[in-house]
Formats: structure tokens, sequence, C-alpha cells
């Protein structure tokens, strides 16, 4: 465990963040050119010898994000695309044909340029051609759910009526084996069968999920087989059964194509070929010490997927975590658990040297150490950050506004709970169901929590995705700690049952949270002095850079001008005013 020195503080914010990532950043010049020269490079001089004539289709997609005040991640997809490229070719005999949906040639031109420097060994194998971003008639709101043209490849079998096959492919992923046998996998559908996806072997079997979704654990849509022509073919017509499973379910959607495509082949199996985990490798798969992958373990990994934005090293010291509020100090922390492998642990050691933020515990950073890492956490604090006024805990993919939980948490310094070390103030769960059923994630055996000790709820607790509380209060749950019987559920453990233990009473303030990233982003981006409209503390960030660091931006002018909202304004009495945005107008 490393060495603790006191840091002085006030106001202190750390996360629980695992620095396993995987970092994919190139520096390349961009250079402009014509797209006549695009064209005729790559679909004229491209001459594939007689072993290789056949041509592999594969489609991905670029889309300009239509909020430009938010920023967009056009370069990160740009950058994942060339890597993806050039581990597709690397491997490869046949000729590999992109089909790249995009909705201005900018992008097109962009990804282009990034392969023209190549050796020629690898260039032949390539084939380019750009297709128009295509939304049926009327359609343009599904354009938007989740990120930008997700939904496009809803729509592909339209917009290839010529292609027999393709396999679809996210931006974020590394082939480790030839394209040509994930290709091989459309000669294992029967007759009936139309397209080809993974397991997602996580979310669609959470309470959070909402929708009805295909097996046990749901699809996962990074990759994709499509079999155009049988698509085509479909009873009903495929784009007009998936706006079906949209209008039915669009009020519990969340993942945008990737749930629609659960919820058709949900109603639908026997027309969906399930393909083997290995083409799909998610690195939380191999995350808390078990291998979730069973086919990984006989074949490899064939293609490594770095969603969620694995392959991106995001970093809160540019954005959120360091605020410049006048006359207040605020000092980020990194809570980490210790890693087996040795070249990991030598780069958290020469980060932790270089920034000296990284408060490292001496247990494994697993998933089932985490109530280890939230207890060390609050002892870190109790012992060396007790001058602070207030501590926040958040995960490593949210967006905490500092300036706004500051001002906000002033009104508490003279409360009761306060100065009895007794603060928590947080997104409150009601008492919710303790999950007995094997096969779920959180499940939790009657050896663990009995029907005597809790029954079959929790008590009230936080929600993990941020929380406030003082030195006094960690303190206090450190303590009880020793005496709670354990809990591999950190939230429910540390804010639920020890905070119980203790007559802790949370304050809930669900109001000041989104859960859901674009409402987040929509309610923080209209923030203004001169309109009124509800603000909330924190919101996830999806671990986008340029998003967080614009927000962070607009954060601070709002504490300087006082933006007039429920935070810098509670009292205001907004009848009085015409100048209000109702709640819900922004969703419509």
């Amino acid at each position: 465990m490393m060495r603790l020195t006191r840091a002085p503080a006030r106001l202190i914010a750390y996360g629980l963040v695992v620095l396993s990532l995987l970092l994919l950043a190139y520096s390349q010049k961009f250079v402009e050119i014509p797209m006549s020269r695009i064209d005729y490079f790559f679909l004229n001089e491209v001459k594939p010898e007689s072993s290789r004539t056949e041509e592999l289709n594969l489609i991905c997609i670029l889309c300009q994000s239509s909020n430009i005040e938010l920023g967009s991640d056009l370069t990160r997809q740009i950058r994942q695309a060339s890597v993806m490229l050039k581990s597709a070719v690397m491997f490869s005999q046949k000729l590999l044909h992109f089909h790249i949906l995009a909705d201005n040639s900018n992008l097109y031109s962009r990804l282009v340029n990034m392969t023209l420097g190549w050796p020629e060994i690898y260039k032949r194998k390539l084939r380019f051609s750009m297709h128009p971003v295509w939304y049926p008639e009327g359609r343009d709101d599904m354009r938007v759910l989740f990120r930008e043209c997700a939904t496009e490849r809803l729509f592909v079998p339209d917009i290839f009526p010529n292609i027999e096959k393709a396999i679809y492919l996210d931006t974020d992923l590394i082939f480790l084996r030839p394209v040509e046998h994930l290709w091989d996998e459309f000669n294992n559908f029967n007759q009936n069968q139309i397209s080809a996806m993974s397991p997602c072997l996580y979310h669609y079997g959470s309470e959070r999920n909402k929708i009805p979704f295909f097996g046990e654990t749901g699809l996962n849509a990074g990759i994709m087989h499509m079999h155009l022509k049988r698509m085509r073919n479909m009873d009903g017509g495929w784009t007009n059964a998936n706006l079906a499973m949209f209008e039915k379910y669009k009020d519990q959607i969340s993942l945008a194509d990737q749930d629609i495509l659960n919820i058709l082949f949900h109603f639908h199996p026997e027309k969906i070929y399930e393909l083997p985990c290995h083409w799909n490798y998610r690195v939380w798969q191999c995350s808390q010490g078990e291998n979730k992958c069973t086919s990984a373990t006989d074949q490899g990994v064939s293609i490594l997927h770095g969603n969620a934005l694995t392959f991106v090293k995001f970093n809160h010291r540019e954005t959120w975590g360091n605020p410049n509020i006048p006359g207040v100090n605020t000092r980020l922390v990194f809570l980490l658990g210790m890693v087996s492998d040795v070249a990991k642990q030598n780069s958290v050691k020469k980060e932790a040297m270089q920034y000296k933020d990284i408060v490292q515990g001496d247990f494994l950073d697993t998933y089932r150490n985490l109530s280890y890492k939230n207890v060390f956490g609050k002892l870190w604090v109790s012992n060396f950050c007790e001058q602070a006024d207030f501590v926040v805990k958040t995960d490593d993919d949210m967006f905490v506004d500092l300036y706004a939980t500051y001002f906000f948490t002033r009104q508490y310094l003279v409360s009761p709970e306060y100065n009895d070390n007794s603060f928590l103030l947080c997104p409150m769960w009601p008492p919710t169901r303790i999950l007995r059923d094997k096969k779920r994630k959180w499940y939790v055996s009657y050896d663990e929590i009995s029907k005597k000790e809790g029954g079959d709820l929790y008590p009230p607790y936080c929600s993990g995705y941020f929380y406030i509380l003082n030195p006094g209060t960690s303190a206090r749950l450190v303590v009880a700690a020793q005496t709670t019987k354990f809990l591999w559920i950190d939230d429910a453990w540390v804010t639920g049952y020890i905070a119980k233990k203790l007559k802790i009473k949370q304050l809930d303030i669900k109001l000041l949270l989104k859960r859901k990233m674009k409402d987040g982003l929509m309610i923080k981006s209209i923030q203004t002095p001169e309109i009124y409209h509800k603000d909330i503390l924190a919101t996830p960030n999806g671990r986008n850079l340029e998003i967080s660091q614009t927000l962070n931006k607009h954060a601070y002018w709002c504490y300087i001008h006082q933006c007039f909202n429920n935070i810098y304004h509670p009292s205001t009495n907004i009848s009085n005013t015409k100048d209000v945005i109702e709640d819900g107008v922004l969703s419509k």
C-alpha cells in the first residue's frame, strides 16, 4: 500500500476507477484530398490477386454529432476505426470492402486519409466506398437515440438492396484473427436465420433493463452478421418489424438499436444465430477473477471489443476534477486496489509519482472487492482529510458539477446531521428486493444475508453514482464496518446496512442526478442567468473528454454568473416569472 500523506482540502472528490484500460491514441496529421482522388485510388487501383478475388462486405458508421455545443467524439471514432482497419488487413488475405455510412464526405475522407501512408501489401486488401446516411421518411426522431446515427444499422437492408450479405462492425474493435474466419460464420446459418450476434452476458438480466430480450443475457450489437437478402424477404418487412418494436417499447428503450434488436429477436428467436462470444470479447468479461466467455477459453479471443470507451483514457484531471472555485481548495483522489500484473502495477506507481493523487489499498482490485475499496476510501478521508467540509464519492464515468455542488452544500454546514456526523446526502434507493436467483449478476445467497438478518429487502441506501458526506461520517462508517457482517455489494453494505446500524438517515437528492446521459446533457446545456430551469449536480458523461470539458466550462460560467435555477436561486418563486422552461419540455 502506498504511503499516505496529508493533503489540505475543503472539498474532496474521489472515484472508484480501474486503470487497466488500453489506450489507443495515434497522432495523425490530417491532409485533405479531393474525393475524386480517393475514389480513383481505392476503387480503381485495387487489383486483387486471384487467390482472394472474393470480396467481403463490411459496414461501418461515422456521423457528426448534431449537438456542436456539447462537442463530438469524431476524432475518437476515426482513430478507433483506423486501428480496427489496421488489425483487419494485418490478418486477412481477402479483399475487404468497407462501406462507410457517413453524413458528410469530410468524415469519409478523414478516415481514408489515415490509410494513405500504409504499405502497399496492406492497402491493396482495402476498398472503400461512401454511402449517405438514410432514415425512413418521418423517422428522424430515431437518429439521435443513444449516439448519433446509432440506429442507422437497422436500415442497412434497405440501403444496400443489391448486396446479399454483409457484416456490420463498430469502430472500437481489434481483430485478432482474419476477417474471413468471421465471415465463415455465415456458413453456420440454417435456412431460417437472418442475422448473428454475440451474447451480451450482462445488463439485460438486471433490474435496470425494462425490455424483452433474446435468450438468457441478451445480444450485443457491436458485431452483426446480416443476411441482407433474407432480411429484405422477412414476412412483413425487416424495417417495418423494427419500427413496430420501437413504437411499442420506445419509452423503455435505453440502448437504442441494440434494445430494438433484442426485442425483435425475443419474439423471433428462430431467426438469430448466436455468434460465439470469442468473436465479441469485451474486457470486463475477464475482470472479475473469472472468464465469462467460455468459448474464449478454448478458442482464444478473436475480436477484442472496446465498448463503453474501454480504449479511451479519460482524464478527470483535465475536466471537472479540478475546479477553479475562488477561495476554495479541492483535491481529486483516485482509489485503487492492487493489480496482479507487474507491468500494470509499475504503470500505476509511475502515474502516482507524477500526479500524487492515487491512493492504493492492499487488496486486489476486483468487482467483488468494491466494498473493501469503498471503506478504504472513507478510512483515507477520515485520517488525512479531516479538515474537509465535504467529501464527494462518484464513479469514473460521471460528470460532477463541483461548482454547483460547493454552492449547494453550504446550507448543510449548520444542519444537525452534519454536526452529529450523520450526514449522507445522496440519490436514495428505497428498500429494494434482494436477488436470490443464482443467474443474476447481483445474486445474494442466504448465507450472505439470511431472512432473519435482512428479509428479502435491502434497507434504503445511496446510489453509488454520486453521493456526499463529511469526514466525521466517513470515520463512523469505517469503525462500524469492522463489526457489521460483510456484503460485497458496496453501496448496499456501506450506505445501507452500516448506515442503518448507525441510525444515519440518508438525505435524498435523487432529483439532482440524471442517470441517462442524454437527459443530463440537455439540462446542463440550457442553464442561463436569464431563464429558469431546474439544474442537477451530476450525470453520466460516457467518459467523453470533450463533453466533460465543455460541461465543466459551462459549470464555471454558471457559478460566476449565478444561473437562474434551483441550485443558485433555491428560494425563487417561479410562479412570479414568465421566463421558465417547464419540466418535460426538453424531452418533448
